[in-house]
């Protein structure tokens, strides 16, 4: 520390011991922790919020700060999201949180007790922002809460987005496919989690056709290749989903993949990086027939985009 801080610290210590004693550093925690945080202060305060001296302020650990971090972001999308949750999403839906999850990547709202309102509900970040991507859709297609509608969720990851739609719409016939690798892991996830019934990919690898029919007769989880979309009747599909995996392809895949949406979807919502691998923003083929309903920054990542079509 500089003399002139040194001084100036000096001044402010013997101004406070100086006034009433209910204005000193409180002796249950900061008699001693003034003299530690003096003591680095000494050593320099350097960039203050990566520092050692924040964590006296914070009483966090170095190691705390990425879990304390995603539970304050869940935190505050999840008011954001119930200032927005005119359907009753939240309300209807739980999220996953399997035996056996780390603890530090849930965030149970009900964790503070003698709170001003009564709010008891286990939050993820997966559940959190499939509910901001459901009620993007829900606002401009609300029936896709309540009626029988069919969709198909291409590159689904384990299927949180199938997951929480199907509890609150029972009616969906929701068809997820994937490449086998990414398909397997979601069908076994989602096998015993899910409150609709499955079906499994050996079951609909013996289905030639799926007419929209059929697909509303028999509601409920599907899991299918994504050479499998071939199989699907023009326009049988209310809903075409694509997260994060059209970035990761070439464009001459993506084109093959907008063809059939053109041809078999009635609406198509998707969300990418701006740029990643071979695609970009600027060069998703859309085709000009296409209405755009929204084309916008995803709320809760950078350098991410969201766009809803009507077809």
């Amino acid at each position: 520390m500089n003399q002139n801080l040194h001084q100036l610290l000096q001044v402010m210590k013997n101004d406070s011991e100086a006034a009433e004693s209910f204005f000193r550093p409180s002796p249950v925690l900061w008699e001693n922790l003034s003299q530690e945080c003096e003591q680095r202060i000494a050593e320099g305060i350097g960039e203050l919020q990566s520092s050692s001296v924040n964590n006296l302020f914070s009483l966090l650990s170095v190691t705390d700060f990425p879990y304390h971090y995603l539970k304050c972001a869940m935190w505050m999308l999840y008011t954001k999201l119930k200032e927005r949750d005119v359907f009753g999403v939240l309300e209807n839906t739980e999220a996953l949180v399997p035996p056996g999850m780390n603890a530090n990547l849930i965030y149970n709202t009900s964790s503070i007790p003698n709170r001003h309102y009564s709010d008891y509900k286990n939050l993820t970040w997966d559940y959190l922002i499939t509910v901001d991507t459901i009620l993007n859709i829900a606002v401009h297609c609300p029936w896709i809460l309540t009626k029988p509608c069919t969709i198909i969720d291409l590159g689904a990851g384990w299927g949180r987005i199938g997951y929480v739609l199907t509890q609150i719409n029972k009616n969906l016939s929701y068809s997820i496919l994937d490449i086998p690798q990414s398909l397997l892991i979601a069908q076994e996830y989602l096998r015993n989690a899910s409150s609709v019934k499955v079906y499994d990919y050996t079951v609909n690898r013996e289905i030639d056709i799926f007419s929209k029919d059929f697909l509303l007769e028999n509601p409920g989880l599907r899991f299918m290749g994504t050479q499998d979309l071939r199989k699907f009747e023009p326009w049988s599909v209310d809903f075409f989903i694509n997260v994060a995996s059209f970035q990761e392809m070439s464009l001459d895949q993506v084109s093959s993949y907008f063809n059939l949406i053109d041809e078999k979807a009635d609406y198509f919502y998707t969300q990418q990086r701006y740029q990643d691998l071979d695609m970009n923003y600027d060069i998703y083929p859309y085709k000009k027939e296409w209405k755009k309903i929204f084309d916008r920054d995803v709320s809760f990542l950078p350098l991410w985009f969201e766009a809803f079509f009507k077809i």
